[in-house]
Parts: C-alpha cells; structure tokens; sequence
C-alpha cells in the first residue's frame, strides 16, 4: 500500500510540471495572437486615419480655391494692387470672411477627423505624429496671405476710397519656384489601443495633368510671372490624397 502511494507521488509531480507547462504555453498563445490581432488592426487604423486626414487637407484646399476663385469678378487685381466698384464692397468682404475662417478650420479639422476615424477603428489613446513628422506639419497648410490695395469707384471710373485687404487671398508656401508644382502636404499619424500602435503615412498630390499649360499648382505662387499674376489663378483645385508605402 505504501509501495503504491509512493509511486502516485512519483507521478504527480511530473504531471503537474507538464500542466503547468501547457497552461504557460497557452497564456503566452493567447497574448501572442491579441497583439497580433491588435497590431494588425491598429496598422489598418493607422492607413485610415492618415488617409482620411489627408483627404481632409485635400477637400479644405479644393474648396479654399474655389472660394478664392469667387472674388474675381468683385476684385479685378494685378501683382497687389486693385480696383473695386464701391457697390461691391459688402459683397467681397462677406465672401472673404468666408475665405479666412473656412481656411482657419484646417488645423481642427485635420486632426479631428484623424481622431475620429482612429476611435472607430479601435484605437483608445490620443493619436500622435510619427517620428518623422510633426503636429505642425499634419496640420499646416501652406497657405500665405496675399496683401491687396483698393482702390473703390463709383459709376465704373470715380474714385471715392481705398483699402488695404491684408488676407484677399492666399498663395501657396510649397515649391513657390515651380509653376505646375505638387503639394508637400504630409499626414502622418501614429495609433494605438492600449501599448500596441500603428503607423500611416499619407500625402497629397495634384491630380491634374503636369504638362497642362495653365496648371499652376492649385494655388498661385507668391513669385508667379506677370501673366500669372493677373486675377486670382487657382489651376486646378483638384486636389487628392494617397497613401504611402508602410516603412
């Protein structure tokens, strides 16, 4: 009886060092496939929400061209300086107030909608830019105010005032010694659930074709030629966002 019991005992220690085994084994299993699983998933995250930021940058530029493209007919201008029919006058600082707070929105809303494309794809901290980015970079862009003398007439040819419109409109601060440039933008986000995170990589470019004549970027350059200095030049406002190969 003794014999056997010691025997059990024999037994028993082994069998409890191979569970013990086995239960390790399936611990470090099962944490092993989660942060498979969530660094697959926080990768997929990441594309999105840079991309999806990107397309923000790109859909904010398009409609601030466009806007900016309205004021023609209110403000027939040259290399600065230009001229206004009094009657106008209401009318143009209204759309150009438009201009200034739409263009404003660009660095809230890039990051906002990167945040909220994050959260809905499982991420549960607040994102951040990679290395080789900067909040800065994310959220700029480019844009330069263009500054725009007056001069306001009366019946078509009567001088009665001036102005001096600090922000008339805006130029591009990408590439300003190019004509058919392409934008620098970066969107370049990182995101993460708990300590797993991802990166995306994302940027813009001009979808418009380079060797169009009148392609001038988007956006008129601060050191444009005298012809395309004249009105204000927004060829094309197409712009698209793509994403960049994972590092």
């Amino acid at each position: 009886m003794m014999i056997r019991s010691h025997q059990n005992g024999q037994l028993l220690l082994p069998i409890l060092g191979v569970m013990f085994l086995f239960g390790l084994f399936w611990v470090t299993y099962v944490f092993w496939c989660r942060t498979v699983y969530w660094k697959m998933k926080m990768d997929v995250a990441a594309d999105a929400a840079a991309l999806s930021a990107a397309r923000q940058q790109a859909t904010i530029l398009n409609n601030v061209a466009t806007i900016q493209t309205l004021e023609n007919p209110f403000l027939p201008e040259v290399e600065g300086y230009g001229i206004m029919d009094v009657s106008m006058k209401g009318d143009f600082e209204g759309l150009n107030q438009v201009l200034q707070t739409y263009k404003g929105t660009f660095a809230v809303q890039v990051p906002l909608i990167a945040q909220i494309v994050a959260k809905s794809n499982g991420g549960n901290l607040p994102i951040f830019p990679t290395v080789d980015g900067s909040l800065a970079e994310n959220t700029d862009p480019q844009l330069e105010p263009h500054e725009v003398k007056v001069l306001y007439v009366a019946d078509g040819w009567f001088p009665v005032g001036g102005n001096t419109y600090p922000e008339a409109y805006y130029t591009r601060r990408w590439s300003e010694n190019i004509t058919q440039a392409q934008p620098t933008h970066k969107s370049y986000w990182v995101v993460c659930h708990d300590s797993i995170c991802g990166q995306g990589r994302a940027r813009l470019w001009l979808d418009v074709d380079p060797s169009s004549a009148i392609n001038n970027g988007g956006f008129p350059s601060p050191k444009a030629s005298l012809i395309r200095s004249i009105g204000i030049q927004c060829f094309y406002p197409q712009f698209n966002a793509r994403l960049l190969p994972k590092k």
